[in-house]
């Protein structure tokens, strides 16, 4: 199993303890309690650190903020986030609800600012949108 925010030698350390496939507890069992924990720290912190997380599907309502010049900031889940890119199968939907359909605007940058560092991103155009719910 991998992990990132400690490994089974710094665990051995910091316990004064051999941990080896033979001990009690075993290496095995020592990554899976670190990962567990990594899980659990991340989940607290709501921020993945080191480590390459994938949200696969976000929702969002528009908030009543609005940046002039940048748009309605969407806070994503996460931050530090890898570029947008529509080859890899990232979208972002918008729900038409003339149509009962969500349309992908991901490749007109017009209506749109991503922000990667800090997980944000701004929807254009969307600042009269009467109803804001979903």
């Amino acid at each position: 199993m991998a992990v990132t925010y400690c490994t089974t030698g710094d665990i051995s350390d910091f316990l004064r303890v051999p941990i080896t496939a033979t001990t009690t507890p075993n290496k095995t069992q020592v990554e899976k309690i670190i990962n567990r924990k990594e899980e659990e720290l991340d989940r607290r912190i709501g921020h993945t650190f080191g480590r390459d997380k994938i949200i696969s599907r976000e929702v969002h309502d528009l908030p009543l903020l609005y940046t002039y010049g940048w748009g309605t900031p969407l806070f994503l889940q996460h931050r530090n986030c890898r570029d947008l890119s529509g080859a890899e199968g990232d979208k972002i939907e918008v729900w038409e609800g003339a149509g009962s359909t969500y349309t992908d605007i991901m490749g007109e940058e017009q209506w749109y600012d991503f922000e990667p560092v800090y997980g944000k991103l701004f929807l254009r155009g969307y600042i009269f949108t009467i109803i804001r719910k979903f």
